[in-house]
């Protein structure tokens, strides 16, 4: 909880607010866990406020909204907990976890689409479609949403690659950055210090950083060119890809349009060599 706390103080100090602004943050300096479930109208009412002091509140700190402010307090306080206290949170009596965890993802790419603004997928995707080469850096299961981005930008002719493994093969790939490379790191829930480093590796060497994670205010965006913010709250202990896939798959479809025919042609050369390497049976 005191991850929350310590982000909002800091914010705090940069804004100006009025005393029933201050009544509404300082509710949710306290009460985290309440706040990234409730609603406009809960938290002004606990707050005893109006509805409005609550979307006021939200804006002073520069988010669109009540829902914006959430998810990043959502997010934050998800990310302060164990693992097995995440498990917990997600317990519902009564309730199967694969109808929760379903449930959950339909939800967050609900607001990834509500959310959606068509700016920051194009320009995410110009970033690599206009780069000599990019590379694709997260760990662990994150890969979900990294090899589908890497996979088939390359099956459209794009030069992009994944880079999962760390260490060395990290240190390979950012010595090959340069100011006409792109560098597109994938993180959620707790921030990977290894990728983090690696961004800002990136950065210094004048490669464009492009970034998808779960948090407006991650350390990555510091030295980000380009942020797509989904929501990775899953329905166990373990955060959800599914509205990160989604994101990618924005991305692809834009990079698909920008490409043009190269994309096309590049496409169908490579299904002239599934053909060749007899990779399928239908």
């Amino acid at each position: 909880m005191s991850e929350v706390r310590e982000w909002l103080a800091v914010l705090r100090e940069q804004t100006q607010t009025t005393p029933k602004i201050g009544e509404v943050l300082d509710l949710i300096a306290k009460q985290p866990r309440m706040a990234s479930y409730a609603s406009a109208s809960a938290v002004a009412e606990t707050a005893r406020v109006n509805t409005a002091t609550v979307v006021r509140a939200a804006q002073a700190l520069g988010f669109e909204g009540w829902l914006a402010l959430r998810a990043e307090v959502r997010s934050r306080y998800l990310a302060s907990l164990s693992a097995t206290e995440v498990s917990a949170e997600h317990a519902e009596r009564g309730v199967h976890p694969a109808s929760s965890a379903v449930r959950q993802d339909v939800a967050n790419v609900g607001l990834f689409a509500r959310s959606l603004d068509l700016d920051v997928i194009e320009h995410f995707a110009t970033a690599i479609s206009q780069a000599s080469r990019t590379a694709v850096v997260t760990t662990g299961s994150y890969a979900a949403v990294a090899a589908p981005l890497a996979h088939l930008g390359a099956v459209m002719g794009y030069p992009i690659a994944m880079e999962t493994r760390g260490g060395t093969h990290l240190a390979n790939v950012m010595s090959s950055m340069t100011p006409e490379s792109c560098f597109v790191a994938i993180s959620f829930w707790r921030l990977h210090a290894e990728i983090l480093k690696a961004a800002r590796s990136a950065a210094r060497r004048g490669a464009t950083v492009c970034v998808i994670t779960d948090s407006v205010s991650t350390p990555l965006t510091e030295v980000a060119d380009h942020v797509i913010v989904v929501s990775s709250e899953g329905g166990s202990w373990f955060p959800s890809m599914t509205a990160g896939v989604c994101a990618v798959n924005a991305v692809l479809t834009s990079l698909e349009q920008q490409g043009g025919q190269k994309v096309q042609d590049a496409i169908a050369d490579m299904e002239h060599t599934w053909a060749e390497l007899e990779l399928y049976d239908i």
